[in-house]
């Protein structure tokens, strides 16, 4: 039976071990203290950003991470979604959807009206899912790096 709930203190090693697997995913690595401030965030109410996990008999099989925001051209506020990943073993069984679901029903219960997030454009298995539930946008994603 497949159960989404909040991070908890006691998930650190598996919460560690399946967002290693995301990173390698997209070629990328956190350091240590990285991965450290990171999940501190998580229980620091002021950041704002939460972590759910999808398990599956004791197995933590999937994650998400999401953090609100504000749209000032609607005067409200927004859930960015940054991380979305499930363990390839489980793929294909609904969990990318449950979690999903599960920071849809975090944003319904805070009256926010829009859940965001970006992919791989070469990432086709996440947007066959991502298609039949959210609308593709126009919008195009830049990233400036700040020099020191």
């Amino acid at each position: 039976m497949l159960t989404i709930r909040a991070i908890q203190s006691e998930d650190r090693m598996h919460w560690e071990t399946l967002y290693f697997k995301y990173l390698t995913f997209y070629k990328t690595m956190l350091s240590e203290q990285q991965m450290t401030t990171l999940w501190n965030w998580f229980f620091d109410a002021d950041k704002k950003i939460y972590c759910y996990l999808a398990i599956n008999e004791a197995h933590v099989v999937g994650l998400v991470h999401f953090r609100e925001f504000l749209r000032p051209i609607k005067a409200s506020m927004g859930i960015f979604m940054d991380d979305l990943f499930i363990e390839d073993a489980f793929r294909g069984h609904g969990i990318a959807q449950r979690l999903i679901e599960s920071v849809e029903d975090f944003a319904r219960q805070r009256d926010i009206s829009t859940i965001r997030w970006i992919t791989g454009d070469d990432n086709y298995d996440a947007m066959r899912v991502y298609n039949k539930m959210a609308a593709r946008t126009q919008w195009v994603t830049y990233d400036l790096a700040v020099k020191a």
